[in-house]
């Protein structure tokens, strides 16, 4: 597998503790999501390591958006 560029950084990880402070979840608010099948699965990187990938972030977050906005209308 190759990135297309060193700058290229749609395949960023995201740390637990990002996570919480990018969407405002508290840890067992996203694990509880993540079992539910709403909110975008965890990558073990390495043991009790465990990562997000940016862009699922952001675009749940943008669903979460719209979604609010949708229902609101």
């Amino acid at each position: 597998m190759s990135i297309n560029s060193s700058n290229d950084y749609t395949h960023q990880f995201l740390r637990r503790k990002k996570v919480e402070e990018i969407t405002t979840l508290s840890r067992n608010k996203i694990y509880s999501l993540m079992k539910e099948g709403n909110f975008p699965k965890s990558i073990a990187i390495a043991p009790k390591c465990v990562v997000w990938v940016k862009r699922e972030i952001e675009e749940w977050i943008v669903a979460q958006v719209h979604s609010s906005r949708v229902e609101s209308a």
